[in-house]
């Protein structure tokens, strides 16, 4: 009985109670090589295609149109509907043996020659074939295949020693089916996120001045005046904090910031280890520095420089000197400042200042130096709003995409033996 449940997934459609079947791939299907003794004279021309690596990799059925030229060669194998691509080899094991099934019907469609193919010879659902092949239960098969040090590899022979499950075709179909569903959700949510963020790209060019403008392309009815060209340094203090030890750091307590944490929340990740000072030594070390208020800028020094954080509420935080920049803006609008760094010609001129050395570096002196436009204050208050509001329907999208990506990995564990 024991044997028989582990054939049993955890989670199933109603009306289908009898345990899978598990074969070895090579019991079911043989293998065929990708293209071979080729040279690059041979690629970028000629009336055949070939599935690239990329493909195989991010797609569970490939992109038929993701596709490069090549010669055709009638001694080359080619790839028929219902084949399986699998990668031989990545710089991680747990990226090793990606499967992508294809259901292309075109003639002299090859495989690149980093991938191997196989040719089931049992009758599957194609569907399900495809996001079988990329459950956590096989993929853990696969990862432990992997072979190498700094790059890693996989034998096909050994490959075909993985077993899979098999159910009866009638529940590979739903299965297929309810994953195919599940994909197309998150490719539908995935193009409008990405919609929204060229929106937001297109917006920050034309509503920010460029090529040597004094007025942005586009802009509020009733606003007209040409905006005042000025440096940080003229409207605020551009400084950091009093350098804190190490030792100080602790579990709990006032928050602790590091370059690192900001590039974290700009991308909206969640801090794995975050760190803390103790209330006194806080107290302390601000007597010197100055507190930290709502409205002020911290904008990275150090690593991925140029990102900028908006202090928004007034809860105490404390920073890592020198790998952050504080702009204790009181003048400008808070959200007006903070868009203002993400547009291009202040990006623009973080990297040109940091000049092209091994290690870029954004600093208090080059913070004075930083031009920005200053447009009247009620200008300010709605273009920062504007964005503001255009980020909170791009985090709420990130963050239905996530759900479902989250809900597929999850179906994938249980939905699979």
């Amino acid at each position: 009985m024991g044997d028989l449940n582990k054939n049993v997934p955890r989670l199933r459609f109603p009306g289908y109670t009898d345990a899978w079947v598990k074969c070895k791939l090579g019991d079911v299907g043989k293998t065929f090589t990708g293209l071979s003794g080729k040279t690059k004279e041979d690629f970028g021309h000629g009336e055949g295609k070939f599935v690239t690596y990329i493909n195989v990799f991010k797609n569970p059925i490939s992109d038929l149109n993701e596709l490069e030229n090549v010669e055709i060669d009638d001694n080359q194998a080619q790839v028929n509907y219902g084949d399986v691509l699998f990668t031989t080899s990545s710089e991680t094991p747990d990226e090793v043996g990606m499967s992508s099934v294809w259901l292309g019907k075109q003639d002299n469609i090859y495989l690149n020659s980093f991938c191997f193919g196989y040719r089931p010879q049992l009758v599957f659902d194609y569907i399900y074939l495809a996001f079988m092949l990329r459950s956590p239960s096989i993929r853990n098969h696969f990862m432990l295949l992997a072979q190498g040090i700094s790059r890693y590899n996989i034998s096909k022979n050994k490959a075909m020693e993985i077993s899979v499950p098999i159910p009866e075709l009638n529940e590979q179909t739903k299965i297929g089916e309810f994953f195919k569903h599940l994909d197309d959700l998150i490719t539908v949510n995935e193009r409008e996120l990405n919609k929204l963020k060229d929106l937001k790209k297109s917006y920050l060019e034309k509503m920010f001045p460029k090529n040597g403008s004094d007025i942005p392309e586009l802009r509020f009815p009733g606003y007209a005046d040409a905006w005042v060209k000025c440096t940080l340094g003229d409207l605020m203090d551009v400084t950091s904090v009093k350098r804190i030890h190490q030792s100080d750091w602790r579990n709990s307590g006032v928050p602790f910031y590091r370059a690192r944490d900001i590039v974290a929340f700009a991308k909206n990740e969640i801090i794995s280890d975050p760190l803390f000072i103790d209330l006194a030594r806080y107290e302390e070390y601000s007597i010197q520095s100055g507190k930290v208020e709502s409205g002020n800028l911290l904008v990275t020094g150090v690593g991925t420089i140029g990102i900028p954080y908006l202090v928004k509420g007034t809860s105490p935080l404390y920073f890592k000197d020198g790998n952050i920049i504080w702009f204790k803006n009181k003048k400008l609008d808070g959200k007006y400042l903070y868009y203002s760094f993400t547009a291009n010609s202040i990006q623009q001129f973080i990297h040109y200042s940091a000049g092209t050395g091994t290690v870029s570096t954004y600093t208090i002196d080059t913070g004075k130096k930083t031009p920005i436009f200053e447009p009247v204050i009620d200008e300010q208050y709605k273009i920062g709003t504007f964005f503001d509001k255009l980020d909170d329907l791009i985090t709420v999208n990130e963050r239905e995409l996530n759900k479902l990506k989250e809900l597929k990995k999850s179906y994938l564990k249980d939905m699979f033996v």
